[in-house]
């Protein structure tokens, strides 16, 4: 079956960063300032990354037909994710860029799970609306999820927005991940302009908590209550259409909570993980779990954050973003 047979039968698409992981281990980042022209011996693995990558895969993994958009270079790294996608059962719909390398980022991840990311976006940074129209699936498409990565950049991120509203005109249902607390600050006009096109807001406690700053220009470290950090959030996301508005926020180890436009705060524990091999694609996992059980009804939030939670933990239990990755 060719592509444009598999597409007619897709239910989510999901657009967004393709990256290579190099992921480091090391027993803290002062480990390594300590060691600062010097040498500090570890282990590599290369691994399939990129945050609409990983939602795609465990998309798929959990049972979802699932196309992903976005750009490599013509490169072995690009021709590697694409492979890594079809293994996963994911249709890859990349464009391929001459000009730019596949995305690469380095990942080090501490002891204690912790990450922290260096990427590189390569090819990512150009993705055109041309190719896109012309790899667009056009029938049977349930819902669309973005990672706000490809708003960080002018190219990919008019595409983006013009995907956005390419999908509400089709019905579909649209989520959107903040991608980067760090990044958000730098990016508020965009990531206002992709939740104005979007009805499902996937944000980890972080970037809840600076979109709620730059939405209220908040200036002091207090907070309010989650409720009301929710329920602002809530006034960022799409007033044009009648599909329900959901926030959605992971907590870490505190579990995750939701809020629709019913007003009432959804809670779900977290799932124990007996031992945490790296942080690294966790929140990722959780959009898939979440959006796995949600688009389908769109109806039992605690259900969907259930869900979400679960597959989070099979996430925090192997070292790697990826379902392909290694459990140790």
């Amino acid at each position: 079956m060719g592509i444009t047979d598999m597409t007619k039968f897709v239910s989510i698409a999901v657009m967004g960063d393709i990256m290579i992981d190099i992921d480091l281990r090391i027993p803290s980042l002062e480990s390594l300032i300590r060691t600062r022209g010097s040498d500090l011996p570890t282990e590599v693995q290369l691994t399939q990354g990129g945050s609409a990558a990983n939602t795609a895969s465990w998309l798929s993994l959990l049972g979802d037909r699932v196309v992903l958009f976005g750009a490599v270079g013509e490169d072995i790294a690009g021709q590697s994710a694409e492979k890594a996608m079809q293994a996963l059962g994911v249709v890859p719909l990349f464009a391929r860029d001459p000009q730019a390398p596949t995305g690469m980022c380095i990942v080090i991840t501490e002891g204690d799970g912790s990450r922290t990311m260096i990427p590189s976006a390569g090819a990512n940074a150009n993705l055109g609306m041309a190719v896109l129209d012309q790899l667009w699936p056009h029938e049977s498409l349930s819902h669309f999820h973005l990672s706000a990565y490809s708003l960080f950049h002018q190219q990919t991120g008019d595409t983006a927005i013009n995907a956005l509203q390419k999908a509400r005109d089709l019905g579909a249902t649209v989520s959107l991940d903040p991608a980067s607390h760090a990044l958000i600050s730098h990016h508020v006009s965009a990531i206002r302009k992709g939740l104005k096109l979007s009805n499902v807001l996937l944000a980890n406690q972080e970037e809840a908590e600076e979109l709620f700053r730059s939405a209220t220009s908040l200036k002091s470290k207090l907070l309010p209550p989650p409720e009301e950090i929710l329920q602002e959030l809530l006034t960022l996301l799409d007033t044009d259409s009648n599909r329900d508005r959901v926030v959605v926020v992971t907590l870490g180890e505190a579990g995750s909570m939701a809020m629709s436009d019913s007003g009432d705060l959804v809670i779900a524990e977290c799932r124990l993980v007996p031992q945490i091999q790296s942080t690294v694609g966790a929140g990722d996992a959780f959009n898939a779990g979440f959006l796995h059980a949600w688009v389908p009804n769109h109806g039992d939030l605690q259900l969907a954050l259930h869900e979400g939670n679960s597959t989070a933990a099979q996430a925090l239990s192997r070292v790697g973003a990826s379902p392909m990755s290694g459990n140790s």
